[in-house]
Protein backbone atom coordinates (compact mmCIF):
# COMPACT_ATOMS: atom_id res chain seq x y z
CA UNK A 1 0.00 0.00 0.00
CA UNK A 2 1.19 3.49 -1.01
CA UNK A 3 1.23 6.62 1.49
CA UNK A 4 -1.52 7.49 -1.18
CA UNK A 5 -3.85 4.54 -0.74
CA UNK A 6 -3.63 4.47 3.18
CA UNK A 7 -4.28 8.35 3.17
CA UNK A 8 -7.50 7.67 1.50
CA UNK A 9 -8.69 4.40 3.44
CA UNK A 10 -7.33 6.38 6.77
CA UNK A 11 -9.51 6.47 9.71
CA UNK A 12 -9.78 10.78 10.82
CA UNK A 13 -7.99 9.78 14.08
CA UNK A 14 -5.07 8.51 11.99
CA UNK A 15 -4.11 11.13 9.57
CA UNK A 16 -1.98 12.89 11.75
CA UNK A 17 0.19 9.85 10.92
CA UNK A 18 0.11 9.74 7.58
CA UNK A 19 0.66 13.11 7.28
CA UNK A 20 3.88 12.60 8.92
CA UNK A 21 4.53 9.53 6.85
CA UNK A 22 4.27 11.36 3.12
CA UNK A 23 6.48 14.57 4.95
CA UNK A 24 9.19 11.48 5.95
CA UNK A 25 8.86 10.30 2.86
CA UNK A 26 9.16 13.26 0.97
CA UNK A 27 12.81 14.45 2.99
CA UNK A 28 14.30 11.41 2.22
CA UNK A 29 13.24 11.50 -1.82
CA UNK A 30 14.50 15.37 -1.86
CA UNK A 31 17.59 14.56 -0.03
CA UNK A 32 17.96 11.89 -2.91
CA UNK A 33 17.06 14.49 -5.07
CA UNK A 34 19.74 17.04 -3.87
CA UNK A 35 22.61 14.38 -3.90
CA UNK A 36 21.99 11.97 -7.14
CA UNK A 37 20.63 14.81 -9.73
CA UNK A 38 22.11 17.65 -8.46
CA UNK A 39 25.08 16.41 -6.62
CA UNK A 40 24.76 19.23 -3.76
CA UNK A 41 24.33 17.02 -0.96
CA UNK A 42 23.40 19.12 2.62
CA UNK A 43 24.12 16.00 4.66
CA UNK A 44 26.70 13.63 5.34
CA UNK A 45 26.01 10.15 4.11
CA UNK A 46 25.78 8.61 7.77
CA UNK A 47 23.42 11.21 8.79
CA UNK A 48 21.38 10.63 5.17
CA UNK A 49 21.31 6.88 6.53
CA UNK A 50 19.55 7.86 9.79
CA UNK A 51 16.83 10.17 8.31
CA UNK A 52 16.21 7.03 5.91
CA UNK A 53 16.45 4.31 8.63
CA UNK A 54 13.99 7.04 10.61
CA UNK A 55 11.64 7.18 7.61
CA UNK A 56 11.31 3.78 6.48
CA UNK A 57 10.51 2.69 10.12
CA UNK A 58 7.72 5.54 9.94
CA UNK A 59 6.30 3.94 6.76
CA UNK A 60 6.67 -0.14 7.70
CA UNK A 61 4.88 1.14 11.13
CA UNK A 62 1.70 2.35 9.42
CA UNK A 63 1.14 -0.45 6.51
CA UNK A 64 3.16 1.36 4.03
CA UNK A 65 5.03 -0.92 1.58
CA UNK A 66 5.39 0.60 -1.84
CA UNK A 67 7.15 3.52 -1.61
CA UNK A 68 10.44 4.64 -3.65
CA UNK A 69 12.29 5.10 -0.69
CA UNK A 70 12.46 1.53 -0.10
CA UNK A 71 13.58 1.26 -3.74
CA UNK A 72 17.42 2.63 -5.05
CA UNK A 73 17.95 6.58 -5.85
CA UNK A 74 17.82 7.61 -9.21
CA UNK A 75 19.74 10.24 -11.10
CA UNK A 76 17.34 11.39 -13.62
CA UNK A 77 15.11 14.37 -12.31
CA UNK A 78 12.16 12.96 -13.89
CA UNK A 79 12.44 10.43 -11.48
CA UNK A 80 11.20 13.25 -8.86
CA UNK A 81 7.80 15.04 -8.47
CA UNK A 82 7.94 18.48 -8.61
CA UNK A 83 6.79 18.63 -5.17
CA UNK A 84 9.76 16.66 -4.09
CA UNK A 85 12.07 19.25 -5.92
CA UNK A 86 10.76 22.35 -4.64
CA UNK A 87 11.34 20.94 -1.25
CA UNK A 88 15.09 19.67 -1.99
CA UNK A 89 15.46 23.32 -3.38
CA UNK A 90 14.45 24.62 0.40
CA UNK A 91 16.06 22.49 2.20
CA UNK A 92 19.30 23.58 0.20
CA UNK A 93 18.72 27.20 0.95
CA UNK A 94 18.20 26.58 4.09
CA UNK A 95 21.14 25.10 4.49
CA UNK A 96 22.79 27.47 2.70
CA UNK A 97 21.42 30.43 5.43
CA UNK A 98 22.53 28.09 8.23
CA UNK A 99 26.33 28.60 7.38
CA UNK A 100 26.22 31.94 6.71
CA UNK A 101 24.46 32.34 10.03
CA UNK A 102 27.89 30.48 12.01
Amino acid sequence: MTTDQLLLSTAPENVQQVALARMAEKIVLAHRYLYYVLTQPIVTDRMYDTIEKNARKILETIGVDESPIFLCGSDLASSYSDEVKALAVSLRHQAELNKKAT
